[in-house]
């Protein structure tokens, strides 16, 4: 069992749990990608209209006995991927799941996780999906740890990360 999960773990834990978190995709009405990171650092104000809207996508974290970390993944058309991290420390990033490797980047998670990923938006469709999956996923690893974190700071962690992927 991984040590970081162990310590707040009690007698009343059960010995199976997953923690779960959703976060909506959106729609935008004007000024979209007009106040990523980039452009602010140059000193471009952006401003973007838009709404959260009733399609979502969904994290799952379970612990897994073995090191390293899996990933399920499935779209809205019910097609999945899975992929495997072997070692969370090592890890590159290579196009495949850097949103997840960088959200293991920053909570330092050294155990062996089964991360599930269920977005029911379509692919491409310009709904916010990486940034949905990027909140749920914050959201449920800060949960697995016991680290609060507001939505804010959720927010900036993953402005910072995508801008930089």
């Amino acid at each position: 069992m991984c040590s970081l999960l162990q310590q707040k773990k009690t007698s009343k834990t059960p010995t199976f749990w997953a923690y779960c978190s959703k976060a909506p995709c959106r729609i935008d009405f004007s000024g979209g990608w007009t106040d990523i990171l980039p452009l602010t650092k140059i000193g471009i104000v952006g401003a973007v209209v838009n709404a959260a809207i009733n399609l979502y996508t969904y994290v799952t974290i379970r612990e897994k006995e073995h090191e390293g970390v899996t990933i399920h993944s499935f779209d809205f058309q019910k097609n999945s991927v899975q992929y495997e991290i072997q070692n969370t420390k090592r890890m590159r990033y290579d196009g495949n799941f850097d949103l997840v490797k960088a959200a293991l980047r920053i909570f330092q998670i050294p155990c062996g996780l089964s991360i599930e990923i269920r977005n029911f938006a379509p692919i491409g469709s310009g709904l916010g999906t990486s940034a949905s999956m990027g909140v749920s996923l914050v959201g449920a690893l800060s949960r697995c740890i016991g680290k609060r974190i507001s939505k804010e700071e959720i927010g900036r962690k993953i402005e910072a990360k995508q801008a930089k992927l």
